[in-house]
């Protein structure tokens, strides 16, 4: 089919180059045309070799020249065409490979983006696990920082008080391991 349609082609083309000569030669004035008449009449000595040599014979070579420039030009823009259809025939392959290497990396894509959605979320869950702990731990310390002060005001007089930890010098032992001054002012 496509050569049918370049053949077509090339063949319009070498008609509309014989008849674009006979065209310019109709454009010409009436006395060109008187001229022309005159030297194309054939004279009366005249062989129809010599008359044809002296009249057609450079016509001819003419229109074969115009004839073989017309198809040369088509031959030239027949192998650019050809190439171009080729180079995007290849680039038209080219981007359906690419195409479907995206749309595999997209697949991916929205893959890893849903595994990182869901670790996200479990991370944020933990977070928010921990951050309850904190506050749980802070409100423990608290309770027992205070109640280790009361606890350690509660040795203090628990062991220093006593009549024989006193004697034996032991109460000023504990009073200094607990950091508390005595009445006396030392530790």
């Amino acid at each position: 089919m496509k050569k049918i349609v370049w053949l077509t082609v090339l063949a319009a083309l070498v008609v509309s180059a014989a008849l674009a000569p006979m065209a310019v030669a109709s454009a010409e004035t009436a006395e060109t045309e008187k001229a022309v008449d005159n030297a194309l009449r054939m004279e009366e000595n005249e062989t129809f070799a010599d008359y044809f040599v002296r009249v057609w014979l450079d016509k001819m070579a003419q229109y074969a020249c115009v004839l073989l420039g017309a198809a040369s030009a088509v031959a030239m823009t027949v192998a650019k065409v050809k190439k171009a259809h080729k180079a995007l025939t290849e680039d038209s392959e080219r981007l359906q490979v690419s195409q479907k290497e995206l749309a595999r990396t997209q697949a991916e894509l929205a893959e890893t983006k849903e595994v990182f959605t869901e670790a996200a979320a479990d991370l944020a869950e933990a977070l928010d696990k921990v951050l309850a702990a904190e506050e749980t731990l802070r409100e423990a310390y608290g309770e027992a920082y205070g109640k280790l002060d009361d606890i350690a005001r509660a040795v203090t007089v628990g062991f220093c008080n006593d009549k024989d930890l006193i004697k034996s010098g032991y109460a000023k032992e504990i009073a200094r391991i607990l950091g508390v001054n005595d009445e006396n002012g030392e530790s």
